[in-house]
């Protein structure tokens, strides 16, 4: 029996870390991680703002825990390179896409449209988020459910059932834990959707 070579077809982790209470920071962080425009924050007691994002990348994988705490939070944000899906851990907010508004509490989940920009809006939140690259998704769209991976798009900014949402946030926190919180310095390829 051959035993293989530690990390031989394996794919790094790579993580990163900010605390913060300066709303600069803050905001230039969101617009470094997350294509967003016009960002607007409402904070009514500076000595409440409490923004925390830990985040891990493995190959086209990425994954957030993300805490916007003590502030209000006006953007307008999209997919970029691939559907980001979001699981709502604390907090409230609103998403208005041009066929959708969706309110949303904590334990609810929902996933940014392609397209144009949506409108969003945050009251003092909390997330698990994970970005898949637009190709993997749909050789996996291809792959599970035999849709042509051209042909992939999602009609909904919210799964489709409870029973889906649960699964979604299930699925979110497994992921996030394994890439952002575990000693976990590598994934196989397969996990990183390479």
């Amino acid at each position: 029996m051959s035993s293989r070579e530690p990390g031989a077809g394996m794919v790094p982790v790579v993580r990163a870390e900010l605390v913060t209470r300066d709303m600069e920071v803050i905001a230039e962080l969101i617009s470094h991680l997350w294509i967003e425009r016009r960002a607007r924050f409402r904070c009514e007691d500076p000595g409440r703002v409490n923004a925390s994002v830990r985040s891990a990348v493995a190959g086209g994988l990425s994954a957030g825990l993300v805490r916007f705490g003590g502030f209000d939070y006006d953007a307008e944000i999209s997919s970029g390179n691939g559907p980001y899906a979001a699981a709502v851990l604390q907090g409230a907010g609103v998403i208005t896409a041009p066929r959708e508004h969706v309110r949303f509490t904590r334990g609810d989940a929902f996933m940014l449209p392609a397209g144009p920009p949506c409108a969003a809006t945050m009251r003092d939140a909390g997330y698990a988020l994970l970005q898949v690259p637009w190709p993997v998704a749909a050789a996996l769209a291809a792959e599970t459910a035999g849709l042509p991976a051209a042909g992939l798009r999602f009609e909904s900014i919210v799964p489709v059932s409870s029973a889906r949402r649960a699964l979604w946030s299930g699925t979110a926190a497994y992921l996030c834990h394994e890439l952002i919180s575990s000693a976990t310095t590598e994934i196989s390829p397969l996990m990183a959707g390479e």
